[in-house]
């Protein structure tokens, strides 16, 4: 039984505690620890008050060494575990509160106590992917404000259309420095996308051009019936005014619409240059040449 001296003063030592006299409860628990014939579960949780205690003024070794005799003198109770993850957490050692938490899960009985324990872990875990993920998104950096603008130019030269295409969408500064390469739309592939291209698409990337376009290669047109092919072909005529050569690729069989389709797009628009039309059907390629004075031939 304990004495009524250890009652006493871990009474005094909570009264203590909950006034915020810190000092005085660190006072009064270890008078209490130090009588004699303290029951194990008396004992155990006077030194979980004293590792509160030594938490409070900021004796984090101290306190994790209360966690830890409270460990050795009964695996069972999970006071230790989580006052000892705890404290660990607050020195910073993320991963050894997470294998103490995960230690005490097999000491402690199934259910009961080791659910408070297992709440622990999954808190811990998450915290530290997060951190893991903050600590990485701190070593990216966007490699366009490293590198000085002629060499990122240099590497956007290097890259394919659609490959650019997609690199606009990272964000506002992407886009910004890939639209304003001088190569970007110079040659526009529209052969490299893996789905057909929407009228919308097609005009935004016209658009977005501003006349640059010297080189266009059309396929997978959605919805490329022959009015909308014909209109999107004069729509990428009329705007892109330094445009020279046009290619058009259907696989399979020669298709005479499309080559009306050709002939009504560049047909009739005042254009500066010579433009060259190509067909490529499979391995037939037909050439169909314009100026201003020249009618479409195929």
């Amino acid at each position: 039984m304990p004495t009524p001296q250890t009652l006493s003063s871990q009474q005094a030592g909570r009264s203590a505690y909950a006034s915020g006299d810190f000092a005085a409860a660190l006072s009064h628990f270890t008078s209490a620890l130090s009588q004699p014939n303290i029951p194990l579960s008396l004992r155990v949780q006077i030194l979980d008050h004293l590792s509160a205690t030594r938490e409070k003024l900021q004796d984090l070794p101290g306190a994790l060494a209360d966690a830890r005799c409270i460990m050795r003198l009964r695996p069972t109770a999970v006071e230790g575990y989580l006052r000892g993850g705890k404290i660990l957490q607050l020195l910073g050692r993320q991963d050894d509160a997470l294998r103490l938490y995960l230690y005490g899960l097999d000491k402690l009985p199934a259910g009961g106590d080791g659910g408070r324990v297992r709440a622990q872990v999954d808190k811990l875990r998450a915290r530290i992917a997060g951190k893991k993920c903050e600590e990485e998104r701190g070593r990216r950096r966007d490699p366009f404000e490293i590198l000085p603008i002629e060499v990122a130019v240099l590497v956007l030269a290097h890259l394919p259309f659609r490959t650019l295409m997609l690199a606009r969408a990272v964000s506002k500064g992407w886009k910004g420095v890939i639209e304003a390469a001088p190569r970007t739309f110079s040659e526009v592939d529209f052969t490299e996308a893996r789905r057909g291209v929407t009228p919308a698409a097609f005009k935004a990337i016209v658009n977005a051009s501003r006349g640059g376009v010297r080189i266009a290669r059309i396929s997978k047109l959605a919805g490329g019936g022959g009015k909308t092919t014909s209109g999107l072909l004069g729509y990428l005529v009329r705007r892109a005014r330094r445009l020279m050569t046009l290619e058009v690729y259907r696989s399979g069989e020669v298709d005479t619409a499309l080559v009306e389709v050709v002939r009504e797009g560049v047909t009739g628009l005042k254009l500066p240059a010579l433009i060259t039309c190509i067909l490529a059907f499979g391995s037939l390629r037909s050439d169909v040449s314009r100026s201003p004075r020249l009618p479409a031939r195929v």
